[in-house]
């Protein structure tokens, strides 16, 4: 295959958008489409098994969803870029999590298509440089999904109190010890800051300064602040989190700012 070809799978579960798909891509030169998948979990098997250049995902689809879908290949270690394809747009923001390419509203314009390839075939030509995902992000992930924490126990009094991790909303260093901050309130651990960070993992959580680490699904505004710097603004909360100055560059790269 020349070297400037990508290949492609499509994740799509109706029939009339795969094919429409399908007929977009035929006026796109240097691609091959290597497999189509009607579910989430087939969409997962196809791209850890024939380990394709790109992935075209519908969002919303049985079996797992084009996030979870992104999120699961990521956690794998594959190289895989994606291109998410919605009729809504209130998934933007998660998509900008897992480093989309490009984030296609339905029906999708053909130009609009072409050009979000282009920009994967950079991505994939220049091997995920300073203008595609950098190597450390990809590192950051498990290897072993089994590995990630689901849960984090608060002990209050004599009792242990199980928190999910995906109900925190950030995490906070307050002396020696960490502050977690749920939609339910506020519980002192017994860990210190690093203890903390190995057990909200990326790509949920990001150590956005020494002193936090932010749901990335909570953030409800980035507020531009001084010297070029932003404040995020949490839901559910009147809490202003800094980006420091150390972790904006990797902050924006995860936004797409």
């Amino acid at each position: 295959m020349d070297d400037n070809t990508l290949s492609i799978i499509i994740a799509e579960d109706e029939k009339p958008a795969r094919e429409e798909l399908l007929h977009l891509l035929k006026s796109i030169k240097k691609i091959q489409v290597r497999g189509i998948a009607r579910d989430g979990l087939e969409a997962v098997e196809l791209i850890q098994s024939l380990d394709v250049d790109l992935a075209l995902l519908d969002i919303e689809m049985p079996g797992m969803n084009g996030i979870e879908i992104a999120r699961q290949v990521m956690i794998s270690g594959s190289r895989t870029l994606f291109i998410f394809t919605t009729a809504y747009d209130a998934f933007a923001l998660k998509a900008f999590e897992v480093h989309a390419v490009d984030y296609l509203l339905k029906p999708i314009r053909p130009e609009n298509l072409k050009n979000a390839i282009e920009r994967a075939r950079i991505q994939v030509s220049g091997h995920h440089g300073s203008e595609g995902i950098p190597d450390a992000f990809f590192k950051s992930f498990p290897k072993d999904k089994n590995k990630e924490s689901q849960f984090i126990s608060i002990y209050k009094g004599d009792q242990i109190i199980p928190i999910k991790t995906s109900s925190i909303l950030f995490a906070e260093s307050r002396g020696r010890f960490v502050w977690i901050c749920t939609e339910d309130g506020e519980y002192k651990t017994n860990m210190n800051f690093r203890e903390t960070e190995e057990l909200l993992l990326a790509p949920l959580f990001f150590v956005c300064h020494r002193s936090f680490i932010v749901n990335i699904e909570a953030i409800e505004a980035i507020d531009l602040w001084v010297n070029n710097s932003y404040r995020l603004k949490i839901k559910g909360t009147d809490t202003s989190i800094p980006v420091s100055r150390s972790h904006k560059e990797d902050f924006c790269k995860l936004m797409s700012i």
